[in-house]
């Protein structure tokens, strides 16, 4: 009965909120178990091993004892000294460059709430030496890129079903506090904690990540919900006729009449159809709701981002067209050829696709006009065993979302 009582109390104090804003603990905050190496089905007091639901054959995460750089009379796990930021021991995270990496989730006592502000922190390090097995190979490669960590909320274990934060690729080798705040879409029951590469990136790498010590999550006010101001009651006033002063008397002052300078009305200039040089389907008469339009002379460098000065003769064009029809609706599309992986091609095509959108922010154009998304390589409209068709696939377009006629 007795236990039974503590186990509700403990459930109580997991939930309450401190100044009306809810408190949700995590079970095992600081990875305290017995030091092991990830093998089989071993997993971590309160919290499940996710590598192997995503990848299947893959080993879980570590724990790393708590030690002095120094002491060589422990032999540590893969070659990885440092003192716990927090109790006795540490997660240890890899991510590989076969596409796999590590990750852990737990259950939360109450829901995170959709639409709700949170703050969350945890100690992060990356260790200079991390020499590991390779999976299923006796080879054993160094694991020393930095790599990032992202917070997942879901409704099922290990659910990635909205990315709540991410972090820099960890490159320090002490321990940091890493603060996030984040106010999730939805609901969610579960957190997970997972290891990624830094991205864009071109192909996967090994990199490792340690963390230890996660705070509870915090709900707070979010930025735009303002404290109610204090109302002090003020003492009221008594007022006092004022004396009564004599009339002076002064001279009457003959008027002077003043010239005031005619200055003529600005003449009415009246808007002309901006001439579309460059992207000629962009013709207000012909366009469609669902038509595509590729965006001509749009240049960025190999596997970068930025938009190359070549291609602002275009883009101010499309910036003209969209000022002198505000009701036209866009989507700015990004799309990549079909090479490099999966991530890595989602990630920089939605990164190029908001350049585009925020140049045209920059100019302007307001952003209920203008949306992005990015297709990765899902929406070929060539063959990607041809460089000529790689160089097609890899394309920003235009899509009309409404023509408000």
């Amino acid at each position: 009965m007795i236990r039974i009582f503590t186990l509700l109390l403990c459930l109580f104090l997991s939930i309450i909120s401190v100044d009306g804003q809810q408190v949700i603990k995590l079970e095992n905050p600081s990875f305290e178990d017995i030091p092991h190496a990830g093998i089989g089905t071993s997993t971590i007091k309160g919290w499940s091993d996710c590598g192997r639901m995503y990848f299947g054959s893959e080993t879980p995460p570590d724990i790393h004892l708590g030690m002095d750089p120094s002491n060589t009379v422990l032999d540590p796990y893969f070659g990885v000294r440092k003192r716990s930021s927090d109790g006795f021991t540490f997660l240890g995270f890899v991510a590989r460059d076969n596409e796999t990496y590590e990750a852990v989730s737990q259950r939360l006592p109450k829901q995170i709430q959709g639409g709700k502000c949170y703050s969350f922190s945890i100690d992060l390090s990356k260790s200079a030496e991390y020499i590991s097995p390779y999976p299923l190979s006796p080879i054993s490669k160094e694991y020393t890129k930095p790599i990032v960590l992202r917070i997942y909320g879901g409704s099922t274990p290990c659910g990635k079903r909205e990315l709540l934060a991410e972090s820099t690729p960890v490159k320090n080798e002490d321990w940091q506090t890493y603060e996030f705040k984040f106010t999730p879409n939805q609901s969610h029951r579960y957190l997970t904690l997972s290891a990624f590469y830094k991205v864009p990136v071109l192909v996967p790498y090994n990199g490792n990540l340690l963390l230890d010590n996660a705070s509870d999550i915090v709900q707070v006010p979010c930025p735009d919900e303002e404290e109610p101001e204090e109302i002090i009651a003020e003492k009221p006033v008594v007022k006092k006729d004022p004396p009564v002063e004599k009339p002076v008397e002064k001279p009457v002052e003959e008027p002077v009449e003043q010239l005031v300078e005619y200055t003529p009305p600005p003449p009415v200039v009246e808007k002309k159809e901006p001439v579309v040089l460059i992207n000629k389907e962009l013709n207000k008469k012909t366009l469609k709701k669902g038509q595509k339009i590729k965006i001509n002379n749009l240049y960025f460098d190999a596997d970068s981002i930025v938009v190359n000065p070549k291609s602002i003769p275009a883009l101010e064009e499309l910036a003209g067209f969209l000022k002198f029809y505000p009701d036209i609706v866009i989507e700015i599309g990004g799309h990549t050829n079909g090479k490099p992986l999966h991530a890595f091609c989602d990630s920089l095509s939605e990164a190029r696709a908001k350049s585009v959108a925020e140049f045209l922010y920059n100019e302007g154009i307001p952003q209920n006009q203008v949306e992005y998304k990015g297709y990765g390589k899902r929406d070929p409209i060539a063959s990607n065993d041809y460089a000529e068709g790689r160089r097609r696939n890899q394309r920003v377009e235009i899509k009309v979302l409404s023509v408000g006629r």
